[in-house]
């Protein structure tokens, strides 16, 4: 029994130690990364019109829609 516990407790030492040796290693050898401002991919521009143009598509949508409803309503009544 004392057997296995000291192979379970050989293990677990084993695996901390390796743990351990990998923060120090990432933390030492890896180069450090500055944090840099990020720029934006479009102009003010470009995103006010992006802005404008999904705000059209929608409009359009909901006007194809009502234009749908009011012929469907035309179509019934004439009936």
């Amino acid at each position: 029994m004392s057997d296995i516990l000291f192979f379970l407790c050989a293990i677990g030492t084993f695996y901390v130690v390796l743990e351990v040796i990998g923060f120090i290693w990432n933390k030492l050898a890896s180069p450090r990364k500055e944090n840099k401002p990020v720029e934006s991919k479009y102009t003010d521009d470009e995103i006010r019109m992006a802005q404008y143009l999904e705000a059209k598509a929608r409009s359009d949508t909901r006007y194809q829609v009502f234009r749908q409803m009011m012929h469907d309503t035309a179509r019934k009544d004439d009936r």
